[in-house]
């Protein structure tokens, strides 16, 4: 039960100690004057104690912002300035550009072409080239160096007129027009076909115990000779980057990758390392997959192929993606006198909280980590997305000023991460892929892609003024490389080809073509008096050996004096070169693939004439031309530009007779023929109405008097149309 209390008992402590504090209040007044006495009082003095803890707040939070980060492993401090980092000195390098040794031996497109194939590695693909036609084919012919260099010559051509995709037999194809005469005046479709399909750069008997040590069996050796090379003419600039490459390829191969950010999607991957400036492949390495001996995965990959790839450099910045990038990689590079530019994962133990955290941060705000050597920078270019760079070359926090704000490392990444996408580019261009199942075979062609464009670099270096006001050199440069391959091909052919152009060419390598007229006429001979029989007639000027005669007119003739005669009696080759040649002396670009020939000739048996070639192009011959929208033909008459005119009048005649059937009011109908049917009909009619022909001028006027029946007046037909006209 509980007790009770009464009000005296309550107050009485409550009393007791409100007494005890006021004796304690009038003591310490007391003693504070005592004590103060001679103390002036300064107002606004009791509140010094709370301004005194802010600025101490205030020192606590700029140590806050001072202060080092530290990793997530804890092994690395990270400052947020850069007050103690140490100044970068980049060390020298070679003098960038081709080696002494490549400018001592380049004179000639042709010239620096073979510092990349060079003797050494022809003989190789002679020998293994023969020796597999020798056992596949009984009647096997050994190939030549002149036809070994063709072939390739040939592949070169065929990239630079953009036919990787185009069949092997179209190249040659002269019925259908679409076929190009240089490939048959360097070889027949034949031989081509044997030499593709017997190329080999081993042997093939002892590559099954080869392959079991190395998986790039089949053309090891000729890629050690090549890749080997490319070090040796090219001294790289300051920035260089390694990227990785794919070959495209869908056959059957044990280390075929797939990259599904490639145009190619399967393939061969090649770890490449390529100057920024010039794109030139410095260095190449296949990629074999995994080891048959282990199953494991490779740790540290990215790091092993730069360090690989970068052995015998210094001085240099080496720019990689995140694969590659990462702290170990960049104390290896210092240590070897090289700077690392890339970007980084986010997984990294070496990164601190502070540059991962982009929850509260604004976008386009970047934020820097520094060490003694090293500098980490985040960058928020949209929200929720954090981009991490590392760089030990840059060791200021410098920010651009207006746009989206980037730090001066992505600007720098940003101008050296595409050289090796760069290069993948140019070879696509006028790559000279085929299509074939084997993957060595892909792997020779995109050799052969990088040696052209390498040597296009190192040529362009040694002579910077060659087709300088051009801006297709390098397409110039391929011709002339694939020119100088084939010729010495075409000059030791024994038989002519059959189709007329291509023989000139073969003549022209021959050196019979030009500068033979004089020695023709001495050549020529009488007349060989006809006998019954009807056997194969000779040349009437051939004295050298037997040849196929091309005419049965007065005096026979085989087709190379067919050719001398017709290019004399026109002189349109004179004409041709020298304006192909005016309009390069005066920066303009000849389209050879839109320009015509017509040939006039009213002979009752037409001569032979070889085509008309520019810039190694066959030139198309067409039996009408039109030109200014007047149709021209051969016959120098107007009906072929007549059946024009009135197949356009009926089309449009179609929407006259519609609108009469509409209705329509004759005023109307008159202002529509005159502006649409009549401005086609009587087109340009002032040039053909004089030389047309009745029955041309009657089809014309058949249409016209058709339209009048539509609009219910007479109209003018086409002889006093033209007279009108003509009066202007």
């Amino acid at each position: 039960m509980r007790r009770g209390y009464k009000l005296e008992e309550v107050l009485a402590p409550v009393l007791q100690s409100s007494e005890e504090n006021g004796e304690d209040f009038e003591s310490s007044e007391v003693s504070g004057e005592s004590e103060g006495s001679g103390v002036e009082f300064l107002p606004g003095t009791e509140g010094s104690s709370s301004s005194e803890e802010e600025e101490e707040e205030d020192e606590e939070a700029k140590e806050d912002d001072t202060s080092p980060w530290r990793s997530k492993n804890g092994e690395i401090l990270w400052s947020p300035t850069h007050e103690e980092v140490l100044p970068f000195f980049p060390p020298p390098i070679l003098t960038p550009g081709p080696t002494h040794m490549a400018i001592a031996r380049i004179s000639s497109p042709e010239t620096a072409f073979d510092l990349f194939f060079t003797e050494d590695i022809l003989q190789l693909i002679l020998h293994f080239t023969n020796l597999q036609g020798r056992r596949t084919s009984k009647h096997w012919k050994d190939v030549s160096k002149e036809e070994l260099r063709a072939y390739l010559g040939l592949l070169i051509l065929a990239g630079m007129f953009k036919s990787q995709h185009e069949s092997t037999k179209s190249l040659w194809n002269r019925e259908t027009g679409v076929g190009r005469a240089i490939f048959a005046a360097s070889m027949s479709q034949k031989r081509f076909i044997q030499i593709n399909l017997a190329l080999r750069f081993d042997d093939q008997l002892s590559r099954p115990e080869r392959h079991k040590r190395d998986k790039m069996a089949p053309i090891i050796d000729l890629w050690s000779k090549w890749s080997t090379r490319l070090p040796k003419l090219f001294n790289p600039g300051r920035d260089i980057c390694v990227d990785e490459q794919l070959v495209p390829f869908k056959g059957r191969c044990s280390f075929r990758q797939y990259m599904p950010s490639k145009p190619g999607k399967y393939g061969l991957k090649i770890w490449a390392l390529s100057d920024v400036q010039t794109s030139y492949a410095w260095r190449l390495q296949v990629y074999t997959g995994k080891s048959d001996t282990t199953t494991r995965r490779e740790i540290n990959q990215g790091m092993r192929v730069v360090l690989e790839l970068t052995d015998e450099l210094e001085g240099h910045t080496v720019t990689t993606d995140n694969f590659f990038t990462s702290f170990p990689l960049a104390e290896e590079l210092q240590k070897r006198r090289m700077a690392l530019l890339g970007t980084l994962r986010s997984n990294k133990p070496e990164l601190p909280p502070q540059l991962l955290n982009i929850k509260h941060r604004e976008v386009l705000s970047s934020v820097f980590g520094f060490s003694h050597n090293k500098t980490a920078v985040s960058y928020v270019p949209k929200k929720g997305k954090n981009v991490l760079l590392l760089s030990t070359r840059h060791r200021e926090p410098e920010v651009q000023e207006s746009g989206k704000k980037k730090p001066q490392i992505i600007l720098d990444y940003n101008k050296c991460k595409g050289a090796v996408d760069h290069l993948d580019q140019v070879c696509g261009t006028y790559s000279c892929r085929r299509q074939t199942r084997r993957w060595p075979m892909s792997l020779f062609y995109h050799m052969l892609d990088v040696s052209c464009y390498n040597a296009y670099v190192l040529f362009t270096a040694v002579d910077p003024s060659w087709n300088s006001a051009k801006n297709y050199r390098r397409r110039l440069f391929l011709e002339q490389v694939g020119r100088a391959l084939v010729t010495p091909a075409m000059a030791k052919r024994k038989h002519l080809p059959r189709g007329p152009f291509a023989a000139s060419l073969v003549l022209q390598a021959q050196g019979q073509v030009h500068g033979q007229e004089e020695e023709e006429e001495e050549e020529e001979e009488e007349e060989p008096q006809p006998g019954p029989s009807r056997k194969r007639k000779q040349c009437a000027l051939c004295t050298q050996r037997r040849r196929e005669a091309g005419s049965r007119g007065r005096r026979l003739r085989c087709i190379l004096h067919l050719l001398k005669s017709s290019r004399r009696r026109a002189g349109g080759w004179t004409v041709i070169t020298d304006f192909v040649d005016w309009c390069g002396r005066n920066n303009l670009l000849v389209n050879a693939s839109k320009t015509k020939e017509m040939v006039v000739d009213f002979h009752k048996k037409p001569s032979i004439t070889a085509p008309v070639s520019i810039q190694g192009l066959g030139i198309e011959r067409v039996r009408t031309y039109k030109y200014l929208g007047v149709h021209l033909n051969n016959k120098l008459d107007w009906t072929d530009n007549t059946d024009s005119l009135y197949k356009r009048g009926q089309s449009r005649l179609y929407l006259l007779r519609r609108l009469g059937s509409f209705g329509v009011s004759r005023p109307l109908l008159r202002t529509f023929f005159e502006t649409v049917v009549a401005s086609v009909v009587s087109y340009a009619v002032v040039c053909w109405g004089g030389g047309c022909s009745e029955r041309d001028k009657n089809r014309l006027n058949r249409l016209i008097k058709r339209a009048g029946s539509v609009c219910g007046c007479p109209l003018d037909p086409i002889e006093v149309v033209a007279e009108i006209l003509s009066s202007y």
